[in-house]
């Protein structure tokens, strides 16, 4: 049960405590606007701390660090021919370089011990305060006013990116947490309804269908009432896209602002030297003011399939399935043993709505890119912890030191 941190078995108490302090607040304030400085601090801080305890621990790396090099070498082969230089070495360092730094933080401290306490409370604080954010903006504006408030799409891909864990923390946490978390939860649910975002309620419910099926797999049943609640959950979930849709002026199945950007942009891909334009998902922005009948404000593909064919030309296509498909292999491993299913069954989930975000639109940028990564960490680092303490016959801790 995850209530409240057990700091006994740490040998470096004080400092660990001081890490998880810093990664804490960065994930409160990491999907938020205009906290820049607190961001980075936050990291520096936290990441030093990492790296003093990696060390310590015997400089093991991180189950999922690979794919960071492959990623990284795919957007640095980019370099020969993009379309701007400086911005794809701008891109490579705030979104390569620094999501490797996120994962390596977290799941160097969620090894460390049983660290999860303190980064579930960030994560229900975190989503409150985002959730009242968005409440408050409905209520005092006719619109969506971003600021310290994410935009539209940033808050839905923000707060599908919270949940799996937000879950988690209702289905295991003592009664304080599993209240707040749950009201959080709550908030995110009644945000994403106030973005009227279609694709809000699709990867909710593919969140649901993967730890569905999943969980069918390792039962080796799928009985009828797992497949009544995912025909009720679908329903469910068209119904209120259907709803935000028309509440926005639209209907559900309306896509033609999106098939006006992907066949240009598919065509271009053909067109495009073997190594992309560029490492950057507005790098070759110049491009789509060339295009007759492109949206004035449209700069990328809004879709991270083609985004990434775009930038890195066919190795961005490995790059996708290194990044989605190196984690879901790593849960689905460890999603039969009792000390790590819920961890396994929470990062298949997020790798589920994460992807199915991008492909509606584009957001695996900034802050919602760090959250991702910062979340991975979190999952493989608990997966790690809970494998040793397995293998040394002791069960993770509980709160209140309980087994």
């Amino acid at each position: 049960m995850i209530g409240r941190p057990e700091w006994a078995d740490m040998g470096e108490s004080p400092l660990v405590r001081v890490g998880l302090a810093a990664a804490a607040i960065h994930l409160v304030v990491l999907p938020l606007g205009h906290v820049t400085a607190v961001r980075s601090l936050s990291l520096a801080l936290a990441l030093a701390v990492a790296v003093i305890v990696w060390w310590r621990d015997g400089a093991r790396w991180p189950p999922l660090a690979a794919l960071f090099p492959v990623w990284l070498a795919a957007a640095c082969l980019s370099l020969l021919s993009t379309t701007d230089f400086s911005a794809s070495i701008a891109a490579i360092y705030g979104e390569i370089v620094r999501s490797a730094l996120v994962y390596f933080v977290y799941f160097t401290l969620c090894r460390r011990a049983n660290a999860l306490a303190p980064l579930a409370w960030a994560t229900a604080i975190g989503s409150l305060l985002l959730a009242g954010l968005a409440l408050h903006m409905a209520v005092t504006n006719d619109r969506w006013v971003h600021g310290v408030l994410p935009a539209l799409g940033d808050y839905a891909t923000t707060a599908v990116t919270l949940i799996p864990l937000l879950v988690v923390v209702i289905w295991h946490a003592d009664m304080k947490l599993r209240s707040i978390s749950a009201l959080a939860l709550a908030g995110l649910i009644v945000g994403g309804y106030l973005t009227y975002s279609r694709g809000f309620w699709l990867t909710l419910f593919c969140a649901v269908a993967t730890v569905a099926v999943v969980s069918a797999c390792r039962s080796r049943r799928l009985g009828w009432k797992t497949v009544l609640s995912l025909t009720i959950a679908g329903i469910l979930a068209i119904a209120l896209a259907a709803l935000v849709a028309e509440q926005r002026g639209s209907t559900l199945t309306r896509f033609a602002d999106r098939s006006a950007i992907y066949l240009p942009v598919a065509l271009k891909i053909l067109h495009n030297p073997l190594t992309g334009t560029g490492y950057g998902h507005e790098t070759d922005r110049a491009w789509y003011r060339t295009v007759p009948g492109m949206d004035s404000q449209v700069f990328h593909a809004h879709n991270i399939v083609l985004s990434y064919l775009d930038q890195m030309g066919p190795l961005g296509l490995l790059v996708v399935f290194v990044i989605f498909g190196l984690p879901a292999r790593h849960f689905l491993d460890r999603r039969r043993r009792r000390e790590t299913i819920p961890f396994a069954l929470a990062g298949l989930a997020l790798l589920a709505t994460v992807f199915v975000k991008n492909n509606l639109d584009f957001f695996f940028t900034g802050a919602n890119l760090w959250l991702f990564f910062a979340h991975l960490g979190i999952y493989s680092g608990w997966i790690a912890w809970g494998e040793e303490m397995a293998q040394a016959g002791r069960q993770p801790t509980r709160a209140g030191g309980q087994p």
